[in-house]
């Protein structure tokens, strides 16, 4: 099963930039009124455009300001197990008791 946090982050940000455009562009268009074709058609061009938009603008901090790209690309997030459940990084995580029962075993 292919984990999340293994796609790269240009086309995560691709693909987040061309759904919420989506999501955004069809309520809008909806609740202004206009024609189901219309909104539809809209709505899929926008969602290219705002992906393609995405994809550039990480693409872009990759090659050409590179301490950026590395800061997004360390940014701390829930990962994804192979059983689809979210586990907490590291640092975020709650220890267990078999941990803390070590720490306090430890003589200083």
């Amino acid at each position: 099963m292919m984990n999340i946090g293994d796609i790269e982050l240009e086309y995560r940000s691709g693909a987040l930039f061309g759904i919420v455009a989506l999501i955004l562009s069809l309520t809008a268009g909806i609740v202004a009124g206009n024609g189901a074709g219309q909104v539809v058609g809209r709505s899929l061009v926008l969602m290219l455009v705002f992906a393609a938009l995405g994809y550039i603008a990480i693409y872009v901090f990759r090659k050409y300001v590179p301490e950026v790209y590395e800061v997004l690309k360390a940014m701390p997030g829930l990962r994804v197990s192979e059983e689809g459940l979210k586990e907490l990084p590291d640092e975020d995580r709650p220890a267990t008791t078999d941990e803390i029962s070590a720490e306090e075993a430890t003589p200083d």
